[in-house]
């Protein structure tokens, strides 16, 4: 099936797969292409970009992804999860007279939000979306981290600067996309190489410098092999520790590495997929920066999920589709939806909760609709009614609209990811 992107006007195609996923989870067909879904997502996303404010709950001082113009209220991590405040007080019912997003955003701009998003982490004020972190700054989407600084993407790290997508790996620098490493420097795509400076595309070596496509390999300097002894003068005479030196480094290795074969692309141990970084996984199609996953389509940046559609930053989950930054079973159109939910529809901020429906903030919650609580059989019915109603109003099956994100475009994951020159979305124009 051939559709046109409300957005672009560019056509995509709706392959069997698809529509066999859209009926089994129940969902329309999409109006806008795989490339426009992503960015509406990630435009709900600020990661990187960090305000001084102080928290709406006790004045204290905070760094916040929110900034100061942001009118919603933003409270302390520690207090946002502390039992001093409820979402549930902030329960309201659904006017049938007004579309779903224009109440939802209403529901948002009243629940507090946390400064940062930040879970069971210590001394990493300047860090956003983390978990189980200690001693970070100025860092990002990082998971058991300690010590670290500058980094992002980057999980069980320890005394690492300047990394990213760096896993299990100590006293690393300036790494890109490197796994179980031990004093590794300016290196790319290399696994359970140590004490090295300048690899690419390299496994298990050490005691090198300047080389790429080698394994298993110890004393070589670009690409060819030394005595320890040679290779430990080598590294003498070129430690002096100057700016201008590792500057010159770095060219020298850039320039070297374009005469070197490259890898077409970065997949290892994957069947039937289609894009990039993938790692131990089957049957992903247009997917990127994935681990351990199966039956995935238009997906970036997740693991261990299986069955999923339209997802960002996922992770233990299945039947998931069009969400971002969030875990669970047969969930769709979510924001930060995490700790295993089950069946939780066009919500925000909610953990631990199954049977919600356009909530926000909640906290082991059940059949809840606009954080407000229901009967089973209650919320079965009204959940039918609001999702006729969005049909009439053309909301169903639609992602939450840009022009609600609390953040402004530069601000988010979707900037640095569509680089245009201009783009028309949501009545609203985004320039470069």
């Amino acid at each position: 099936m051939k559709k046109k992107c409300a957005v672009t006007g560019k056509a995509f195609e709706i392959t069997p797969k698809d529509l066999d996923f859209y009926e089994k989870i129940g969902v329309p067909v999409p109006t806008l292409c795989p490339e426009e879904r992503q960015r509406r997502r990630l435009a709900w996303r600020n990661e990187h970009h960090l305000y001084r404010r102080k928290c709406d709950a006790t004045g204290k001082g905070l760094i916040s992804m929110y900034d100061k113009k942001f009118p919603g209220k933003v409270y302390d991590a520690a207090y946002w999860w502390s039992d001093k405040w409820s979402a549930k007080d902030y329960g309201r019912d659904f006017d049938f007279n007004r579309p779903f997003f224009e109440q939802f955003n209403e529901l948002f701009l009243e629940v507090p939000q946390a400064n940062l998003r930040q879970i069971n982490s210590e001394n990493c004020a300047y860090c956003n979306y983390g978990f189980q972190n200690k001693n970070g700054y100025v860092s990002f989407s990082c998971v058991k981290a300690q010590d670290y600084y500058y980094c992002d993407t980057c999980t069980t790290i320890n005394n690492c600067i300047d990394c990213l997508r760096v896993d299990e790996s100590e006293l690393c620098y300036e790494c890109i996309d490197c796994q179980k490493g031990y004093e590794l420097f300016f290196s790319q795509n290399c696994a359970q190489c140590r004490n090295s400076w300048f690899l690419k595309n390299c496994k298990s070596c050490k005691h090198c410098f300047g080389c790429t496509n080698l394994s298993h390999k110890e004393y070589w300097i670009y690409n060819k092999p030394y005595s320890k002894q040679d290779y430990e003068e080598f590294m003498k005479g070129f430690f002096s520790g100057k700016y201008s030196v590792i500057q010159k480094l770095v060219e020298q290795f850039g320039n070297y590495t374009k005469t070197q074969i490259h890898r077409a692309t970065q997949n290892i141990s994957v069947e039937n997929c289609t894009g990039d970084y993938l790692l131990n996984s089957k049957n992903l199609e247009h997917c990127f920066e994935a681990a351990l996953s199966e039956d995935c389509r238009h997906s970036s940046t997740f693991g261990w999920v299986q069955n999923c559609m339209d997802v960002n930053l996922a992770a233990k989950g299945s039947y998931l589709y069009e969400s971002i930054g969030m875990d669970g079973y047969e969930c769709a159109f979510d924001i930060n939806v995490a700790n295993n939910p089950q069946n939780v529809w066009y919500s925000m901020f909610v953990h631990t909760s199954q049977n919600c429906f356009g909530c926000c903030g909640l906290r082991n919650a059940k059949y809840s609709i606009f954080n407000k609580a229901y009967s089973k059989k209650d919320y079965l019915e009204l959940r039918e009614k609001i999702i006729a109603h969005m049909k009439e109003t053309g909301e169903w099956g639609e992602f939450f609209p840009v022009k609600y994100s609390p953040f402004a475009y530069n601000e988010t994951l979707a900037q640095p990811k569509f680089d245009n020159d201009f783009v028309k979305f949501d009545k609203i124009q985004v320039f470069k």
